[in-house]
């Protein structure tokens, strides 16, 4: 069954700080007959496509080893930015592999058949278009079509769909995670969108800095575990985007406290909507700092800001407060369980 596994792997460019310092994850399918796709997250320069360049080999670790299986894998790297052949036209930029030798016994007449039809692209190659006259979303699919015709036993994808539009990035998912199924491949799929990640992925890999200082270490959960409770604070801005209500707060002898006080114990809250009301006695004033047909934007205290429903607004009170079970994270941006709420009053921490 495939799997990758990263035994205490160290790595840097140069002179530069450690990427990773003795990272373990392993990566693998759950089931042998299913493909499994494990999307990859986290902020820019947080190692995705470092971790991905040492999958495939382009990159070696200082330290510690990759273990694959099988041992000898056949992977298939989908980069950002496509690389096709100026000198080859569309059709035989995607049927590249066939005329390789090394990979010419492993090109898949039918399965290539079939994702011409499944990516929408015979009209694309019955004009036999030179690579120039494509688009950016034409290119990404050709890229794919040569990255399957093989049939890997590993697929890597860094944010394929990039340039494509929402109508045909939603085809390009459904029928992606349908041949990965078909196939049972392990792919590895890179997006900063949880969006795409809710169509696409089983299992999220998130990468993040523990400290500013700190090597980047490997969060792994189930799409639906990620989403909701996601590890640190980055993640969970990543998952409630357009309407990120992260809020930093203190207690204040049982009172939540807006923004930070010396002296207070301190936290961040991540604040589900189900969990804002407002009062004309309870909770804390605020002012309108923006507002659209969708969001209202508001701020409380000096610096902290939400956003809600605009529809909302209109049977508002004066104050805003928040209730119920809220997701907790401690000082340093890490998940720190979950604080109960009544009225901005703190029950249990």
């Amino acid at each position: 069954m495939q799997q990758i596994h990263f035994d205490k792997v160290s790595f840097r460019y140069g002179a530069a700080p450690l990427i990773f310092d003795q990272l373990t994850v392993n990566f693998a399918k759950k089931e042998a007959d299913k493909g499994h796709v494990i999307g990859l997250m986290g902020a820019s320069a947080s190692g995705k496509s470092s971790l991905l360049n040492m999958i495939h080999g382009s990159l070696k670790p200082l330290t510690g080893s990759i273990h694959l299986n099988p041992q000898r894998p056949v992977i298939s790297y989908l980069p950002q930015e496509v690389v096709l052949f100026d000198h080859l036209d569309a059709l035989e930029n995607a049927r590249y592999f066939s005329h390789i030798r090394f990979y010419k016994s492993r090109f898949n007449e039918s399965l290539f058949q079939a994702l011409v039809q499944a990516l929408h692209m015979e009209d694309v190659f019955r004009r036999s278009r030179n690579v120039s006259e494509l688009s950016g979303g034409q290119r990404q699919r050709i890229g794919l079509l040569r990255a399957l015709s093989i049939s890997p036993d590993i697929l890597l994808l860094d944010e394929p769909t990039n340039g494509l539009d929402a109508d045909v990035k939603f085809q390009f998912l459904v029928e992606l995670k349908r041949i990965i199924s078909s196939l049972s491949l392990l792919t590895i799929y890179t997006s900063h969108l949880r969006q795409e990640m809710e169509l696409i992925a089983d299992e999220v890999a998130y990468c993040y800095r523990p400290a500013s200082d700190s090597a980047t270490a490997i969060f792994q959960d189930s799409i639906a575990g990620f989403i909701n409770r996601p590890p640190v604070v980055e993640a969970a801005r990543i998952v409630s985007f357009p309407a990120p209500n992260i809020i930093r707060c203190c207690n204040g002898n049982g009172n939540l406290v807006a923004g930070w006080q010396p002296g207070l114990p301190a936290f961040y809250l991540f604040v589900q909507p189900g969990n804002i009301g407002f009062s004309d006695t309870d909770g804390f004033g605020y002012t309108v700092l923006a507002q659209n047909s969708i969001h209202t934007f508001l701020q409380i205290g000096e610096q902290e800001q939400v956003a809600i429903p605009t529809a909302q607004m209109a049977s508002a009170g004066r104050k805003i407060y928040f209730h119920g079970s809220v997701t907790r994270y401690s000082p340093q941006q890490l998940l720190d369980g979950a604080i109960q709420l009544e009225y901005g009053r703190i029950l249990s921490s």
